[in-house]
Order: C-alpha cells, then structure tokens, then sequence
C-alpha cells in the first residue's frame, strides 16, 4: 500500500484504473458470451480482481491528504456512483437468485466502497465543504448559473411529452427490458443493434427510479439539458475568461434555447445525449480533468458510432495543440494512450459483440456527390444553424487570421478538427434516411465555434449582449413555429392545416419532421380526438397506413406492414387520468383499444352495432376518407385543432335502407 501512494508513481493509479477498465470490460463481454454460451467463471474472477483495484484506490484516495485533483476526482466519481446506482441497488434482493446474473452480483461491492469513501470524506471535510458551499453560493457567477438551470427546466417543461417514432421505440425498449437485471446485459443495452450501452443503461436507471420508461426518459432528458447547460457554462468562462459574467450568461443562453435543446426537449434520443454532453466533455479535457474526462468520453464514445469520430479526433486535436506549445512530437504517451482506450474497445465491441450479425442502418463507405449534398443540408439548412454554421467560420477564421486573437484559435482548433472529421464520416457513410437530429455533437461545435464572435470581435459589451439577445430570441421562437426562411425554400414544406411544417426527406409523418416542437402538437390533436370513443365498446378506430405500414400516422406505434387483406390491428391504451394515448400499459388503471390501421375504405368491415371513427389529416388519409362516405353513411365529422395543426375524425355506420 505503500508503494501505492508513493508520489514518485504519479501514472500508478491511473494505471491500475485502466487495468480494471480492460478487467471490467473484459468482465462485460464474457458475461455477454455466458448468455450466448453459458462461459461463466472468467467473468467472476475478472469481477474479483476489478474491485480489489477499486478498493486499493479508494483506500489510496482516503490516505492521501494533500487533496490532489485525482483524488477530488475520485471522490466526487464515488459521489456520483452511489446517486446514480441506488435505484438498481434497492432492487439488489431481487437479483440475487438470479443464475443468470451470478457473476455481476460482485458489481455491487462497488456501492459499499463508494458509500464509505463518501461518507469519510464527508465527516473529514464537512466543515470544509460547508464553507466551500457558501462561498460558491454568494458568488455573483452562481445567481447566473441558477438563473440558467432554473430557464433550463422551464423551457424544456411542457403539459404533456409524445414520443414519437423513433423515440417511442427508445421509450419501448426501456420498457420491455427486465429493469435492473438488464444493465448488465450487453444484448439488452444495445438498441436496434447500435452501439448505445451507456444511454440505454442510465434510462433503465431513470425508469427504475421513475417507475415509469415514459417519465424516466423525461427526467434523463432534463438532467442532461441541466449538464449540458452547466457545461457549456463553464467552458465559455474558460475559453474566454476576461470576459464578463453576462457575457458567458448570454451566450450560454443562446446555446439553451436552440431548436434542437429547447425545441427537441421532448424528444429524448442517443443522438440527443451527444451534443448535450459534448461540452462538459470538452470542458473536462480542457481542465485536465482526466478521471472525469474518461468516464465522459466512455459514455460519449459508446453512446451512438459517430461519437467515436468524434472524441477520437477531438482528442487528436488537443494532443497536436499541446505538441506545439510543448516543441515535442512524442509527450505523455501513457495519458493519451489511457485516453484513447475507448475507442479501441468501441471497435472491437462493434467486431465482436454488436455487428457480428445484425444490422446497423449502415450502407457501408462510399462517397457521392448527391448524397453529401443531402446530407450537408440536413444538418444546415434546418433552424437557422446556416447562420450558426456562418458565425463559427467567422469566429475561427478571424481567430486564426488575426495575431492577437490566434490564442483563441489555439483553443478552438480541437473542436474544428473534430468538427471536420464528423462531417467527412458523415457524408461518407450511406445511412437509410437523413434525420436533422443525426447533426449529434456537431451541434454543440458549431455553437462552441459561434460565440467566438460575440466574445472575442465584439469589443463593446452593450452590443455583444444586444446581438446574442437578438439571436436567442430568434432560435427561441423557431424552438416552436418554423420561421426559417432557408428551411422553407430547402425543403418540401408540409400544410398541416393552418400552418406549415418542412420535411427534410420523402416521408410524410415520421422524423424527419422532428427539428423543433412543432411537432408535439399532433400529439394534442391525436389526443383530443380520441377522448370520448376510443374506449367506447361499440367503437372501431380506423387510422389510415402510409406506404402499407402502420408507422407513421399513427407515430407511437411500432412498424408492422398491413396484412394482405389491408388492414392490422394494432393494441393501444388509454389513461384516463392524464387524458392521453400510450402504446404500453404503463399507467395503473390504463385502458386497452384496438387501433385498425388500414389501405383502403373496403378494408374497413363493421360488425353489428358498432360505430366506425376514422381519423385523418389533410396530407394524410383524404382519398381513404373519400372511399368510406361512398361504402358508409357519415354520421358526424368534427375537427381538432392546436397551434394550427388539424386533426379530422369521422364518425360513420352502415346506410339505412331508403
């Protein structure tokens, strides 16, 4: 022990964590081949030697006095484990009987030894973190702070959250999982057989601690937006410390209220996760946060794939801007060997466990000239980031242009480098469709990049706050109506009856609609027009299909094709208490219906007694509307609206003779 602690091995104890890193790692994957093969002993013994390097480090951390940055490092990570995992822990005696789950009830020793490294900490240095609290609390940096936290939840709060598409399945995978026995279950953390382990492992957590797949998305969705903030926050007043507090309030404002965290707040996706944890990230890195930094970067990197391009040439980037300051080709080769480590795990977990044989909506490399068109559009056309894309290459290039400003562009040249290297994989890589979310963290650059021109060309500090302030309001109210001019005369723009939304691919309904909250309101219309007979016995609910599949009109179903008579029926429930649709039984009391999706008005067939409710928007279901009044007699129609979107529900029932 020792020896441990000797000053002289100042790499040791990252050593050791890097060992145990591989040794739970490796622990992972064989668990993974136990449930493919039933190998099981090296994921115990791999298990053992893991938490015997935890427990020598915490016990390192504990003797060291000098209150090094590892060791606050080390501390605040037992911190963060023991809030983080006591939902699964609570839920431990359950587990416990498991043969499944044999060899990863030793992951659970890991919460005792952080719950005594944080509570010797705490009666250690109580009085100490007492007074660091209060001083931080009568710092005029920290009223701005709250002030952005407490913005952060107001505009990312709404009566009622839909998850659509996409999103809904994310909400559904959580949901089918077998709560806390899946956070160690590779197959279960993998969505759609992307690489996704750590968001769909701390969305298991917040449905645990929630109880509901639903709400736990929205909370992990806020505590994100809140880091994101936070993060953004900090690197501002460290890219640019001599300016002042308004300042980085200002910029960090217009950062929050983008389309895509104000706007896209209901939408709680891995892509979502990226750009809202880049900047403390990048903040980390930045501070030579290490232990943070990885454990940031772990996460980042096995979120979605192009977080791994990311982070591995943001990475590069820091490397080759502190080569040049240092005058050496070759330095620290042991951090940044540490540092890289999840990148070389992403791909041999992508080789050997994810894509050895499923697929991942992936094309394979190519390179077209049209498709990186389409691509490039996706991500610049949409919510004014053309603007915000113009003002980072602004801001850089002044930095780099000018010599006193070249200081800045020190700083900023990693996020433009991984920033570059995004793109390129990007327009390279033949996807299925061109979603405006696939923009991951390259939307959380493009604003890094972009405040360099109110902070660092902007010398007079009343117009840096008029401009941002102009600019914030402006994305704010894009966040909820699509006033882009680019956007509209880009793309194909969809009347959804008063008002008009674009569609950044052919579809009609699904997500390439999703870039701002506009597309929430058809989750209100649904809803209203449901109310009232969609539980009724004598009820037939008729929604129309698109393209023979049930996926998009009614948006929180799942992807099935009609059967060949043109018609399936899809199981839906009703919550009478919040008055909304939901695809799982969540809610206690929630009420089954039966929802036909159909081709074609002779696909409908009522029985005796039964009353026929079709439901259909103007850009979706008019022809099969058509083909009913002309087979049934229309009893009734009426009309749901909310900011502008309409929803049409029919009411019909077989013609009366004469």
């Amino acid at each position: 022990m020792k020896i441990f602690d000797r000053p002289v091995n100042r790499y040791a104890k990252y050593l050791a964590l890097t060992a145990a890193y591989l040794c739970f790692c490796f622990s992972l994957y064989f668990q993974y081949l136990w449930i493919i093969n039933g190998q099981r002993r090296k994921a115990r013994w791999i298990i053992v030697v893991t938490l015997v390097v935890f427990f020598l480090c915490s016990v390192s951390v504990l003797r060291d006095k000098s209150g090094s940055s590892f060791s606050r490092q080390w501390k605040g990570m037992c911190f963060a484990h023991v809030i983080i995992m006591l939902p699964a822990v609570v839920r431990l005696p359950s587990l416990l009987f498991r043969e499944d789950l044999y060899p990863f009830v030793g992951v659970f020793l890991f919460y005792p030894v952080s719950l005594v490294v944080v509570i010797i900490s705490f009666l250690r240095e109580k009085d100490r973190l007492i007074g660091m609290i209060r001083d931080i609390c009568r710092r005029r940096s920290t009223r701005y702070l709250a002030v952005l936290i407490v913005i952060a939840l107001l505009v990312t709060h709404q009566e009622k959250t839909y998850f659509f598409w996409d999103c809904h399945n994310m909400s559904f995978h959580m949901e089918i999982m077998d709560g806390a026995a899946s956070l160690f279950n590779l197959e279960d953390l993998s969505f759609y057989s992307h690489i996704s382990f750590p968001y769909v492992f701390f969305g298991i957590l917040f449905m645990l601690l929630t109880g509901s797949a639903v709400m736990g998305q929205i909370l992990y969705a806020k505590v994100l937006t809140v880091l994101a903030v936070y993060g953004f926050w900090k690197l501002m007043r460290f890219l640019f410390p001599t300016r002042s507090e308004r300042s980085h309030f200002a910029v960090t404002l217009l950062f929050l209220v983008s389309p895509f965290i104000t706007g896209l707040a209901p939408y709680s996706y891995n892509d979502q996760a990226l750009w809202l944890v880049f900047p403390i990230l990048l903040y980390t890195l930045y501070t030579e946060q290490y232990l943070y930094a990885f454990l940031l970067g772990n996460y980042f990197v096995f979120c979605k794939e192009p977080g791994v391009i990311t982070y591995a040439f943001l990475l590069l980037g820091i490397y080759l801007t502190e080569c040049v300051k240092k005058r050496k080709l070759i330095h620290d080769v042991f951090r940044w060997a540490a540092m890289i480590l999840p990148c070389f795990l992403w791909f041999l977990t992508y080789k050997y466990v994810v894509n050895n044989e499923a697929e991942t909506g992936v094309g394979g490399l190519t390179f077209d000239a049209g498709y990186a068109l389409s691509k490039l559009r996706s991500y610049f056309c949409v919510d004014f980031l053309w603007l915000i894309g113009a003002m980072a290459l602004l801001g850089f290039a002044v930095c780099v242009i000018r010599k006193k400003y070249r200081e800045y562009a020190g700083k900023l040249f990693p996020v433009v480098l991984s920033a570059a290297a995004f793109l390129v994989f990007s327009v390279c890589v033949d996807t299925i469709v061109n979603h405006p979310r696939y923009i991951d963290a390259l939307l959380a650059q493009l604003f890094i990049l972009a405040a360099a021109v109110p902070m660092v060309l902007i010398r007079q500090e009343w117009v840096r706050i008029v401009l941002t302030g102009a600019l914030s309001l402006l994305l704010f109210v894009q966040s909820f109506w699509t006033i882009d001019p680019v956007s509209r005369l880009v793309y194909q723009t969809v009347n959804v009856g008063k008002t008009e939304v674009i569609t950044t691919s052919h579809e009609i309904m699904g997500d390439a609609w999703v870039y701002n909250r506009q597309y929430q309101n058809y989750g209100y219309i649904m809803d209203a027009a449901l109310d009232g007979v969609c539980t009724a016995a004598d009820s037939r609910i008729c929604f129309p299909a698109f393209e023979d599949t049930t996926w998009h009109f009614d948006a929180m179903g799942h992807f099935f094709e009609l059967e060949d008579d043109g018609e399936t029926v899809i199981t839906e429930y009703w919550d009478e208490k919040r008055a909304t649709r939901m695809i799982e039984d969540e809610a206690a009391g929630s009420i089954p219906f039966a929802v036909h999706v159909i081709r074609s008005g002779d696909a409908v067939s009522l029985e005796s007694g039964e009353r026929g409710f079709f439901f259909y928007t103007d850009y979706m279901g008019s022809e099969i509307a058509e083909e009913i009044r002309g087979l049934y007699e229309v009893v009734g129609q009426e009309d749901f609206e909310k900011n502008g979107w309409i929803m049409h529900r029919m009411e019909f029932g077989y013609k009366t003779a004469g």
